[in-house]
C-alpha cells in the first residue's frame, strides 16, 4: 500500500514575514545555541537566494545555534548544506534561509531534512529541541525527516503557546505523546507520522478547538481512540491516526466536522462500520481497514482503501481491499465503478466465482485478486478491458481453460495465473 504521508502535504505552510530592525537578545542567544548544538564551529557559506529578513537579538540566535550544533555536532563534510547564511556573532538570524521573523520576532522554523547523509552524524537525542523552546514567539515549526531519537520533551512545548503548525514526521520520536503538547491552544497542524511513539492519544487532545489537520500514522500507538477527538469543532478536514494499534470502541460517537480524508486502518472496528461514515460527502480520502455495508452518500470520494465487500459510491478510482482476513463474495455493483483504474483485493478469504461484469470497466490497469478463495472460470469478458496492464489471479481456485480472449489485451505487461487449476496455453498476443 502506498504510504499515506501524502495526505499531509496540502497543509504544508508558505509564509510572507515582515521585515524587523530589532528583536530581544534572548531570542538571538537562543538561535546561537541551536547553531551549536546542530553543527559546532561548522559554518556553512551565505545564501545571496536565502530570504533576506532583519536583525533578530541575542537569544534567538543562540537558540538556533546551539540546536544546529546538536543535530549535527562538529561535521564539516556537509559545507554545500545551506542552513542560516552567514550566521555569525554579528549577523542578524533573521537572515537566515530557514528562518522567519515578523514583528522583531523569530516566528517561523523551516527545519525539515536538514541531514544530507546519516552516516555523517552521531545519533542525535531529542534534547537537540531543548533551544527552540526559548523562542516563545514560534508560529510555525518543522523538524521532519532529521532522526532525531528519544522521547518528545514533555514540558518544553508549553513555553512556545503560540504555536499554530508543528510537522515532526519522519524522525525517530519514541516514547508516550506528552500531555502539554495538547495544551497549545493555538494549534492548528500537527503531523507525527512515521516515528516509533506508543502509549495511548491523551484526552486532552480535545482541548485542540482550533485543529484542522492531525495526522499519527505509522507509529505504535495503542488503547482507545478518546471521544473527545471526535468533539472538535467543525474546522477539522484531516484525521488519521491509522496504522497505530488503536481500538475505536464507540462506533455511534461522530465528528461534528466534514472531513476530506480519514484513516482508521488498523483501528480494530471489529466489523462495524460507523454510522456517520455515510454522511462525510466531502471525503475523499478513506482508509477503514474493515468490511462495512454502505458508504451511503458519500458520492464526492475519489481514493478508497477499506477492508471488506460493500456498496461503494460511483466516484472510486482506486479501490484497495488487500490484506484483510474477510471472507465474502465481490460486490454486485462493481460494474458501475466506470472511473474504477486500479482494483486490489489481494490475500483475503473471498469466495465465489469471478463476476463477468468486471470486464465491463473499460479503464481498469491494474487488477489483483490473488490469495483468495475465487473458484470456477476466468471470465471471457476480462478481454474487453483494452487498458489493462497488470493481471494477478494467482493462489486460487479457478479452473478451466484459460481464455482465449486475454489475446486482446494489448497493453498487459504483467500476467500470474499460477497455483490455480487452469488448463491450456496462455494465448499469444500481437
Amino acid at each position: 500500500m502506498a504510504k499515506l504521508s501524502f495526505l499531509f502535504e496540502p497543509f504544508s505552510i508558505f509564509f510572507f514575514v515582515a521585515r524587523s530592525l530589532c528583536c530581544p537578545p534572548y531570542q538571538k542567544e537562543a538561535l546561537r545555541h541551536f547553531k551549536f548544538l546542530l553543527l559546532g564551529n561548522s559554518s556553512f557559506p551565505y545564501s545571496s537566494s536565502s530570504p533576506v529578513l532583519f536583525v533578530v537579538l541575542l537569544y534567538q540566535k543562540e537558540a538556533l545555534r546551539h540546536f544546529k550544533f546538536l543535530l549535527l555536532g562538529n561535521s564539516s563534510s556537509i559545507s554545500n548544506m545551506e542552513l542560516y547564511g552567514n550566521d555569525n556573532f554579528t549577523s542578524d538570524c533573521c537572515q537566515w534561509g530557514l528562518v522567519g521573523c515578523t514583528s522583531q520576532k523569530v516566528t517561523h522554523l523551516h527545519l525539515s531534512g536538514l541531514i544530507p547523509s546519516l552516516d555523517l552524524k552521531k545519533v542525535v537525542t531529542s534534547d537537540v529541541l531543548a533551544p527552540l523552546f526559548h523562542l516563545q514567539t514560534l508560529i510555525s515549526l518543522d523538524i521532519s525527516k532529521n532522526d532525531i531519537h528519544g522521547e518528545i520533551l514533555r514540558v518544553g512545548f508549553a513555553n512556545i503557546s503560540s504555536l499554530e503548525y508543528l510537522d515532526m514526521d519522519g524522525n525517530s520520536f519514541n516514547g508516550s505523546l506528552p500531555p502539554h503538547l495538547f495544551s497549545l491552544w493555538h494549534l492548528a497542524t500537527i503531523n507525527l507520522d512515521y516515528n516509533l511513539i506508543h502509549g495511548s492519544i491523551p484526552t486532552q487532545i480535545g482541548i485542540l478547538s482550533n485543529l484542522v489537520a492531525m495526522s499519527l500514522y505509522s507509529n505504535k500507538i495503542s488503547g482507545a481512540i478518546p471521544p473527545s477527538l471526535f468533539h472538535l469543532k467543525s474546522t477539522l478536514s484531516l484525521l488519521n491516526p491509522g496504522g497505530n494499534k488503536l481500538v475505536l470502541r464507540n462506533v455511534r460517537i461522530s465528528p461534528r466536522s466534514m472531513l476530506h480524508r480519514l484513516s482508521l486502518r488498523s483501528c480494530n472496528l471489529a466489523g462495524q462500520i460507523p454510522i456517520w461514515i455515510s454522511n462525510q460527502i466531502k471525503l475523499f480520502f478513506l482508509d477503514l481497514g474493515l468490511s462495512p455495508d454502505t458508504i451511503g452518500q458519500a458520492n464526492e470520494m475519489r481514493i478508497l482503501m477499506l477492508s471488506g465487500p460493500t456498496t461503494f459510491p460511483l466516484g472510486i478510482k482506486v479501490l484497495v481491499l488487500s490484506q484483510n482476513e474477510f471472507s465474502h463474495v465481490l460486490p454486485q455493483n462493481l460494474s458501475n465503478f466506470n472511473q474504477l483504474y486500479y482494483l486490489d483485493l489481494r490475500g483475503n478469504n473471498i469466495g465465489g466465482e469471478i463476476p463477468d461484469s468486471l470486464g465491463g470497466l473499460k479503464n481498469l490497469k491494474s487488477v489483483n485478486l490473488s490469495q483468495n478463495k475465487f473458484f470456477g472460470r476466468i471470465p471471457l469478458s476480462f478481454g474487453d478491458l483494452e487498458s489493462l496492464e497488470s493481471l494477478d489471479l494467482s493462489h486460487n481456485n479457478l479452473f478451466g481453460e484459460i481464455p482465449y480472449t486475454l489475446a486482446n489485451l494489448f497493453e498487459l505487461s504483467y500476467l500470474d495465473l499460477s497455483k490455480n487449476k487452469l488448463e491450456g496455453c496462455i494465448p499469444g498476443g500481437p
